[in-house]
Formats: C-alpha cells, sequence, structure tokens
C-alpha cells in the first residue's frame, strides 16, 4: 500500500499524468468506480499527491456512481478562466440544441388536436413528445 518513490524522490503512480491533464485542463479529474483500477482511497491519495506538486487546494468526493476531485481555486488565472468561459460556452450551445423549437404548437396527425409545449415537458433527442389526447402519437414542433 505505498506510492513508488522515484529517482527525483518524487512519487510516483501511473495515474498521475492522466490525473495531472485532467485537473490543468478543467479544474477537475472523475473516475466511474466500475472503471476505478485502484481502490477510492488510492485514487484519491494520488489526486492529492498531485494537487500538493500543483499547490493547489483539492476536494475529492464520491457521488453518482464516480469519485470526483475538483481544484478549489480553479480558475485561478487568465489562462484558466479562458478555459473556463469556452467549457461554459459549449455547454450552453450544446443544451440549446437539445431544447430548441421550431414553434410552440404541435398538431397531432392522428386526432388533429394541438398541443402547447409547456416549461417542463420532456423533450426526446427527435424533439417530439406524445400526444396527450391520443396517448400514443408522437407529434413534432409545426413550422415556423
Amino acid at each position: 500500500m505505498g506510492t513508488v518513490i522515484g529517482l527525483n524522490g518524487k512519487p510516483v503512480h501511473p495515474l498521475m499524468p492522466t490525473i495531472r491533464a485532467a485537473l490543468l485542463a478543467d479544474g477537475s479529474a472523475s473516475q466511474r468506480l466500475e472503471g476505478l483500477t485502484v481502490s477510492v482511497d488510492e485514487w484519491r491519495r494520488v489526486v492529492r499527491v498531485v494537487a500538493r506538486e500543483l499547490d493547489r487546494p483539492v476536494r475529492t468526493f464520491v457521488s453518482a456512481g464516480a469519485v470526483h476531485a475538483v481544484l478549489r481555486d480553479w480558475p485561478a488565472d487568465g489562462h484558466e478562466m479562458e478555459l473556463h468561459d469556452q467549457a461554459m460556452k459549449e455547454a450552453v450551445e450544446a443544451s440549446a440544441l437539445i431544447i430548441e423549437m421550431t414553434s410552440p404548437i404541435a398538431r397531432c396527425p392522428s386526432c388533429g388536436r394541438e398541443r402547447v409545449w409547456r416549461p417542463g415537458d420532456r423533450f426526446e433527442k427527435s424533439g417530439t413528445i406524445t400526444c396527450p389526447h391520443c396517448g400514443l402519437v408522437e407529434l413534432q414542433p409545426g413550422p415556423r
């Protein structure tokens, strides 16, 4: 149960390069529990070693079937702020594609009734919802 010490006197672990790259890329690192090749405690120990080498505060926790590490001071400089802003922009653009609608009203081709899209409706990737009148027909938004 120990970490191998390299010739330079610093701890060496096979996970260190991957964890270091993830922390530097976006301030966090995660690994699904079923994909871990070491114990959760060992993964967290490696994260703490990497964070100490980077001179950064880190928080580790287990949630939703994964072990996570988050740099507590991310973003700490202009470069990290740019990375953070780009990641946020990409997330917003991706979510906008999922909920984009061409019209707030859809007409059921079976019963002919219209259905207003409501906040909280669950939209599938195809952009369809189920007709509340027929129950079986999927509605697609009408033309703009």
